[in-house]
């Protein structure tokens, strides 16, 4: 198999294009003046690109995890993927930040850039420090889940073998789809997390049919993905067009999984360079983007008022193109750095 597969770049490209519509046209029409459009379908559900990015998460860990020579290895593995990128992210957000307004949240202090070069979520590090975390970006919520998610395979796949892990991932899984069926708690953060769980084992099961071409792999992914999509339906207690279009979106996942003369329409260069862009992208353009388009609506309010958000954000693809650029760099730097420390070098190599 080839070290990349290409046509996953272009379902990243995707997943960020839905989450940046999103965000633009219908996460913040109390700010920006898109009331009118924030319930387009492409708008409204815009954020189930996140859930793309879950499945995907989960097809790339097991070829990460089958290359891992223990768990610490695996685990540094994921840390040097996300850390070189987050750490330029936030250290150029928290320098532009307090020129971004509105914001819906208070202005950051230092403390902020904790929990993004953690990846652990403000709350926790907030009850540490006694003191209360502002985030930089919402859109970091996703990193929290998917690092315990990284752990939580990571411990299961060098104990118990592929198999069982995934069987006590789905465990885990399963006590959001009962509280989804029988509820026993409110919705609260536990029960996000083990939702997202299902996204993850799903993408792990395609990725062993795509990778094997046992379709009973490819049944028993799609059902998780529908049960997963069946939960957090019902957890965020959502009308039934989000669980329509949650299906379509993952339709597109599986599609191109499985039909390879599928793959041209997200192989194209548009998807591809959003794909290679769609992690720093993903990490910067929330708050960026809203204060952008208010300032330039303010400021020009005679432009039409659809096409100026498209101005920042093909300014943070600029920005985002040259993070990508420099991020393999830093990773290379930031390993060779850690690796000269001979201890910590035993336990990851």
């Amino acid at each position: 198999m080839d070290k990349r597969i290409h046509f996953l770049d272009g379902i990243r490209g995707l997943a960020i294009l839905l989450v940046v519509l999103f965000h633009t046209f219908s996460a913040h029409s109390d700010v920006l003046p898109y009331e009118e459009y924030k319930d387009i379908i492409i708008f409204k559900y815009g954020f189930l690109g996140v859930q793309l990015f879950f499945l995907l998460s989960g097809f790339v860990i097991l070829m990460t995890l089958e290359k891992s020579k223990s768990f610490w290895n695996f685990i540094y593995k994921r840390w040097l993927r996300l850390f070189p990128a987050m750490l330029i992210v936030s250290i150029l957000l928290y320098l532009i930040v307090f020129f971004l307004f509105p914001r819906k949240t208070e202005q950051p202090n230092i403390y902020s850039l904790i929990p993004g070069l953690l990846f652990i979520e403000p709350g926790i590090i907030g009850s540490i420090l006694k003191t209360n975390i502002i985030v930089l970006e919402e859109s970091f919520w996703s990193l929290y889940i998917e690092m315990k998610f990284y752990i939580v395979i990571g411990i299961c796949y060098f104990i118990f073998g592929r198999k069982k892990a995934l069987f006590c991932l789905i465990l885990l899984f399963s006590y959001s789809l009962l509280n989804a069926i029988y509820p026993l708690h409110h919705f609260n953060y536990t029960l996000l997390v083990l939702s997202c769980f299902g996204w993850f084992v799903s993408g792990c099961l395609a990725y062993i049919y795509y990778i094997e071409k046992r379709k009973g792999y490819l049944f028993f992914s799609i059902i998780m993905g529908l049960l997963t999509l069946y939960t957090t339906y019902k957890l965020r207690q959502a009308s039934l067009d989000y669980f329509l279009t949650g299906i379509v979106v993952i339709s597109i996942f599986y599609i191109t999984i499985c039909y390879e003369k599928s793959r041209f329409i997200l192989a194209n260069r548009f998807f591809l360079f959003l794909g290679f862009i769609s992690y720093p992208l993903y990490l910067i353009h929330e708050n960026t983007i809203v204060s952008a388009t208010d300032k330039l609506l303010t400021i020009f309010p005679f432009l039409p008022k659809l096409l100026v958000p498209f101005f920042p954000i093909t300014i943070l693809c600029i920005v985002t193109y040259v993070i990508a650029k420099l991020e393999p760099l830093l990773k290379n730097k930031i390993d060779k750095t850690i690796k000269k420390i001979q201890f910590i070098n035993k336990i990851v190599s």
